[in-house]
């Protein structure tokens, strides 16, 4: 199914009457909004379709909605339009595939995450957004994939991946992804100097472990460029569901120059602190 959006078109067989000079000087004082493009997508193809298209259609911003299920397999980079863009499942699940490629907001753009967003579970994990540059807003349910495999080394998925400078607001939810034995991942992983923001309705959680490393609620990975975690919400780190103590951090800092400002709640795991650096 290709992708969609909708014009409205002239009827030659309708009489149109014309409008007075009070309908036309009211609709000159307050114009109608600019349109915004809308596509249905079904599938990885069609997904990179629709955001092809939304760089030439000429409109100021444009929605996409799923029109069921699917998984995004492709490893080569989406098209990425410099102006806004909102995702919204529409009850359905996007999932994210072992290295498969991320939604990038170029020039201060910004994207929009609506509904259900997964990492695939199983023995290799993937995170269940990656975003770089620009704003990303979610307002949905975001869950890194689970590790199922017993070594070790495995981890889980990260809820969310930023990286390229951007910055987050959350309003809903992020979790990442749990590990049966090696480590489990964060609820947000911060890369080159991103922000996070959650808002007062939303939560991030670090993924849980079972004897290995909880994850994190929100991990800062080293950065050169001054970056910030302003906190209304909750975040916490993950549980050791062995009854052990290895909880995640609500969060983790690495080397670089950090700002955290909290009014919400933070709080570790099972005998984890609240915030390590």
């Amino acid at each position: 199914m290709g992708n969609h959006f909708t014009r409205g078109t002239p009827n030659s067989s309708v009489c149109v009457p014309q409008a007075s000079p009070i309908a036309l000087a009211i609709a000159l004082l307050f114009p109608l909004g600019a349109s915004a493009a809308e596509y249905l997508v079904s599938s990885d193809a069609e997904l990179r379709a629709a955001l092809n298209s939304a760089s030439t259609d000429g409109d100021p911003s444009a929605t996409i909605r799923l029109a069921s299920s699917f998984t995004i397999t492709s490893t080569t980079a989406f098209p990425s339009p410099s102006k806004p863009i909102i995702f919204d499942t529409q009850g359905y699940v996007l999932s994210r595939a072992p290295g498969a490629t991320g939604f990038t907001a170029p020039g201060g753009s910004s994207r929009t995450y609506n509904g259900t967003y997964v990492g695939t579970t199983g023995a290799s994990t993937n995170n269940g957004l990656s975003h770089a540059n620009g704003t990303a807003i979610n307002n949905g349910t975001v869950t890194g994939g689970s590790d199922t495999d017993s070594g070790s080394t495995s981890i889980g998925g990260a809820g969310m991946v930023l990286g390229g400078s951007a910055t987050l607001t959350n309003n809903g939810a992020i979790l990442g992804g749990s590990a049966i034995a090696g480590a489990a991942g964060a609820g947000v992983s911060v890369n080159a100097g991103s922000n996070v923001v959650n808002s007062a309705g939303g939560t991030i959680t670090g993924g849980d472990g079972n004897g290995g490393t909880a994850g994190s609620g929100v991990a800062f990975g080293n950065t050169a460029s001054p970056a910030f975690l302003l906190n209304h919400g909750t975040i916490r780190g993950g549980d050791d569901t062995s009854g052990g103590t290895g909880g995640g951090y609500a969060a983790r800092f690495a080397t670089g120059t950090y700002s955290v400002e909290n009014t919400g709640l933070m709080e570790g795991g099972s005998g984890a602190a609240a915030v390590y650096t």
